[in-house]
C-alpha cells in the first residue's frame, strides 16, 4: 500500500520516473491481494505519469482500466480520479471539448462526496480545458466566482 502512496508523491512531486517504477509494483500488488479500490486508484495514478512522460496511448489504458475497477467497487475517490486523468490526457491530444466533458464528470463526483480539495483541484483542471482566447474574467475575477469552499477543507 505505501508504495502506492510514494509513488503519487513521486508523480505530485514531478518525478515521473520514480513515481512510474513505485506505481507500477503498486498496482502489481494490489492486483495480486485482490485490493480493488486502490488497485484501480493506483492505475488513475498511474496513468497520470505515463501521460506526464509522454505516453498517450499507456495513460489513457491505464486510466481506463482504474475507471472501470473504481467504478465495479463503487469507488467514488478514485472514479473521480480516473475522470479528472482522463480530462487531463483528452486535453493533452487536443480534444478540448472531451477534457472538459471528463472534468465535468470529475467534479460532479468529487463534489458528491464532499471532496472540497478535489473539487478545487477539478476546478483548475477544468480551466486548462478552455481556451485562453474565450477568456474574459482575471485571475482575480475567477476567484470571486469559485466558492472557497473548494479551495480548502
Amino acid at each position: 500500500m505505501a508504495l502506492g502512496f510514494l509513488g503519487h508523491a513521486y508523480l505530485e512531486n514531478g518525478d515521473t520516473a520514480a513515481a512510474t517504477s513505485a506505481l507500477e509494483q503498486a498496482v502489481q500488488h494490489m492486483s495480486r491481494f485482490r485490493f480493488r479500490q486502490l488497485h484501480g486508484w493506483y492505475l488513475a495514478f498511474l496513468g497520470e505519469a505515463y501521460l506526464l512522460s509522454g505516453q498517450l496511448d499507456q495513460a489513457r489504458a491505464s486510466v481506463l482500466q482504474g475507471l472501470e475497477i473504481t467504478r465495479d467497487c463503487r469507488y467514488q475517490h478514485g472514479i473521480g480520479w480516473a475522470q479528472r486523468a482522463l480530462g487531463r490526457i483528452a486535453q493533452v491530444s487536443g480534444a478540448l471539448a472531451e477534457a472538459e466533458t471528463h472534468c465535468m464528470a470529475a467534479l460532479q463526483t468529487f463534489a458528491s462526496t464532499q471532496g472540497n480539495f478535489e473539487v478545487g483541484r477539478t476546478h483548475l483542471a477544468l480551466r486548462r480545458t478552455r481556451p485562453r482566447a474565450k477568456e474574459t474574467e482575471t485571475p482575480p475575477q475567477r476567484m470571486q466566482t469559485m466558492p472557497m469552499r473548494y479551495l480548502w477543507p
